[in-house]
């Protein structure tokens, strides 16, 4: 097939984009660049398409023109995916001017591209539940844990009446109806979704947007590190939460004396606090010149990989795990005043060389990895695990 994906650079567009690239359809991408994180996710997209199967167009959707040139030169499209637009709540109240560019204008322009140069795609838009408006005229129960709704114990169906409300929510339910009048009246095949709270990979969030991602990642800010450790991890198989801190360098000095200044703190002033050490941490997101990415970027090129004899032995976590356990830390605190340390691994330690062999096999490679075609680091320490608790660590990565 040939895809269209407006917006492909952004958290909805470059999974859908990683998605049909994996199933080997030629994707073309369409995105402004204007969000922090779109670089990063193109740069990936990239990095993951064969040779002529990934095209880019950096656009704004308002642009009459520039967007009908891209479907004289990439067109026909057998799927149109239209997850571009303007995301954030607070953008629409601050400059409704652009909100109403980018998702009514926007959406207008693409449904008459498609209508004049790819009549038999599938259109998909990406619309949000802000549609049904504020919902105040509902019933609301409080209970222990949560608001219920008795009238509507399964939720919310399409059959909602709507409700604009913000600019946001004026911008795109209107463009929501524009989609589905042009099935009606020009006989484009269209679907609406109405997105409710999305989260994942290559969101990079924001205050505005992606409360969820936004959650997790002032969570990290604050975590400690278990480099705090420093030499003290060669004196431990497993390192337990009390082992002494000796850091070595200026980022893991820096961050144990946080963690000393925050337990003490919390002790004294009755807070509840959980410092969360996680250790070698991977997934997507992660900086390209770190083991992972790397790895994986050779895995995709069909090239060789040099590394070490890969004798380190590491507790390697995904960084879905570490989210789910900052969640379970923010759900079950300790009690006031008594601050806890956890850790933050899976409880499996592995050698580098075996996390590699996984990984390599798991992806399919064609290169070979190299061991021993690099030294160690100067003062690399070769064994560095740490002790968790198992009540808590996820059974699917177990």
């Amino acid at each position: 097939m040939n895809i269209l994906i407006t917006g492909g650079c952004g958290f909805l567009g470059s999974n859908l984009a990683a998605h049909y690239l994996d199933c080997g359809e030629k994707v073309v991408v369409i995105h402004a660049l204007f969000r922090r994180g779109s670089t990063e996710n193109l740069g990936w997209l990239q990095s993951k398409a064969k040779s002529g199967q990934l095209a880019f167009a950096q656009l704004d959707l308002a642009e009459k023109e520039g967007l009908q040139q891209v479907f004289r030169r990439y067109g026909p499209f057998d799927f149109i995916c239209h997850v571009g637009g303007q995301v954030a709540m607070t953008t629409s109240l601050t400059d409704p001017e652009r909100d109403f560019r980018t998702n009514v204008v926007g959406t207008f322009n693409v449904l008459e591209a498609a209508r004049s140069f790819s009549p038999e795609a599938f259109i998909a838009y990406s619309s949000t539940n802000k549609v049904y408006g504020d919902l105040e005229q509902m019933r609301y129960v409080e209970t222990a844990t949560r608001y219920t709704l008795p009238d509507h114990p399964e939720g919310f169906d399409e059959s909602l009446p709507l409700d604009f409300t913000t600019p946001y929510g004026c911008s795109k339910g209107a463009a929501d109806q524009y989609v589905r009048d042009w099935s009606r009246v020009y006989g484009l095949k269209t679907v609406v979704f109405r997105h409710s709270s999305i989260y994942g990979g290559r969101q990079f969030a924001t205050f505005d947007q992606g409360w969820v991602g936004w959650f997790c990642q002032k969570a990290l800010e604050l975590f400690g590190s278990c480099f705090e450790y420093g030499k003290s991890g060669e004196s431990f198989d497993f390192i337990p939460p009390n082992a002494p801190l000796l850091p070595i360098g200026p980022y893991s000095a820096s961050k144990a004396a946080a963690t000393l200044a925050a337990i003490s703190l919390a002790t004294e002033r009755n807070w509840q606090l959980t410092v969360a050490r996680p250790f070698h941490v991977f997934g997507e997101g992660e900086s390209e010149s770190r083991f992972w990415p790397s790895l994986r970027k050779a895995a995709i090129a069909g090239e060789d990989f040099p590394m070490t004899k890969g004798e380190q032995v590491r507790d390697f976590v995904p960084v879905a795990e570490v989210a789910r356990q900052v969640l379970d830390a923010c759900s079950n605190p300790p009690p006031p005043g008594q601050p806890e340390i956890r850790h933050i691994g899976t409880g499996n330690p592995q050698t580098l060389r075996a996390f590699a062999e996984d990984c390599w096999l798991q992806w399919k490679a064609q290169g070979k990895l190299v061991f021993g075609a690099k030294s160690y680091r100067q003062g690399e320490v070769m064994r560095f695990v740490p002790q968790v608790d198992h009540s808590i660590f996820s059974a699917a990565v177990a």
